[in-house]
């Protein structure tokens, strides 16, 4: 929960206006170390904050690498949610993030049609503690289910009554996180179809402020004052 903790900790400072920290704080979730997980809202703030200090590259450059890592992956999303298959059976879903996790934890994925989604869309889904639970409860259920095969047979009838009602449970849990992660996918994408908006307002802000800051330095190198700002004169 350290990032998660560490992005909070950035929201505080941007709202209290300490600007050297909330840059400091961004600047940390820029290491590699963080590149999988999910965090929009870093970049429009970071955005925000170089636009309030009109340092208006560097915010220009925050808003770009929002729209490289989010809004650029925002189809491949789209494409994965209204996929055919994903609509028939929502377990689909959930395949995608255990298959995702097993290849993280340096197991094997299971084979799938589906097409494959940026890692950070599954990232963002694992880091819902609900779904973590249901998760963790699908999987050791899975296990179960293994160490259970290979006595079923010494246990004649009662074992085979037994894979049955796992068999069943399974498949309602399956069902439920298939859900949950269908909801969860569903919710990014609507964010950040929102996160598109802001993005959009905030490069709005920034040309107008830019905009402003060229128009005074006009007048003042007019009156034969110096501007430190660089100015494009056939702009």
């Amino acid at each position: 929960r350290y990032p998660q903790a560490l992005f909070e900790s950035a929201w505080t400072y941007f709202l209290k206006n300490d600007h050297r920290r909330a840059l400091g704080t961004f600047h940390s979730l820029h290491s590699p170390y963080y590149n999988d997980y999910y965090f929009p809202d870093l970049w429009l703030l970071e955005a925000t904050v170089y636009l309030n200090l009109c340092r208006y590259d560097e915010a220009k450059g925050a808003l770009q690498f929002f729209t490289d890592v989010y809004i650029n992956r925002l189809p491949q999303l789209q494409q994965f949610n209204n996929h055919p298959a994903a609509i028939e059976n929502p377990a689909v879903f959930y395949d995608a993030v255990a298959n995702y996790y097993a290849q993280k934890s340096g197991g094997e994925a299971t084979p799938t049609d589906m097409p494959q989604l940026p890692a950070l869309f599954l990232e963002a889904v694992l880091a819902n503690v609900s779904f973590y639970n249901t998760f963790k409860s699908v999987e050791e259920l899975r296990r179960e289910m293994d160490v259970l095969k290979t006595r079923v047979a010494d246990l004649g009838e009662v074992g085979q009554q037994l894979m049955t009602q796992m068999e069943a449970t399974r498949d309602g849990k399956l069902l439920d996180a298939g859900i949950r992660t269908r909801t969860l996918l569903g919710e990014i994408e609507a964010q950040l179809s929102e996160r598109d908006a802001t993005g959009t307002e905030i490069s709005i802000d920034i040309d107008l402020a830019e905009k402003d800051l060229i128009e005074t330095c006009l007048q003042l190198r007019a009156q034969g004052k110096e501007c430190e700002f660089s100015v494009n004169e056939e702009a």
